[in-house]
């Protein structure tokens, strides 16, 4: 019995849609330093209060903003060698859908904040992921299958049926560029004009591997 291995053709391909994003999340940080772990948890729930109602002073809902991630921990002093105050931090997300909201929301939180803030990033995302991602396959399949019709007349084979396909998604796009910009700390609320915040498009990409048997 003689056992003939089957020929085959394997190619990959590609596909990327870009889309503009549906919405943006501000993540942020308050940070309050004090003497004792009360006052700095009273002035850091003060903080977090003003900073709240001046976002949705804005306009937006009140489900927009959340608070989460409280710590409280020491601050150590490396010239004395001791802990010299106490720090509490409180983590803020703050949820809209332009960016001219993101814009407003960003400049609000660092006027009430000042010096206490602490920006970690800003978040993007899309509300409807399955649509553009089909549309990414559906350009990895064709170019796959393109690829594999251009090879099989080069190398004067038959093309036949498809054996294995394997896909993979993936969601990329660095979301949003910041201007540079300081805070100072006052006695009152600062004013501070609105960031000059420029998003890119999130792309969503496709990549299929192709098994085609020959003829």
């Amino acid at each position: 019995m003689r056992i003939v291995e089957q020929r085959h053709l394997r190619v990959t391909g590609e596909g990327r849609v870009s889309a503009s994003p549906d919405g943006y999340v501000l993540v942020a940080a308050l940070n309050v330093m004090a003497e004792t772990a009360a006052d700095a948890m009273t002035s850091n729930a003060q903080l977090t209060l003003a900073v709240t109602r001046r976002v949705r002073d804005l306009g937006l809902a009140e489900t927009a903003v959340r608070t989460k991630d409280l710590a409280l921990h020491d601050w150590f002093d490396h010239s004395t060698q001791r802990v010299t105050a106490r720090v509490a931090s409180h983590q803020i997300e703050v949820t809209v859908g332009s960016v001219e909201q993101l814009r407003e929301v960003v400049a609000a939180v660092t006027a009430e904040a000042g010096e206490r803030l602490q920006i970690h990033g800003i978040r993007s995302w899309l509300a409807d992921t399955d649509t553009i991602s089909a549309e990414a396959l559906g350009l990895a399949v064709a170019q796959a299958q393109a690829k594999a019709d251009t090879l099989a007349v080069a190398a004067g084979v038959t093309l036949g049926p498809i054996l294995s396909l394997e896909e993979q998604r993936g969601l990329g796009g660095q979301v949003v560029h910041t201007g540079g910009f300081r805070t100072t700390a006052s006695s009152g609320p600062a004013v501070v004009p609105p960031m000059p915040l420029t998003p890119e498009d999130l792309s969503v990409s496709a990549s299929v591997v192709v098994v085609y048997a020959l003829g």
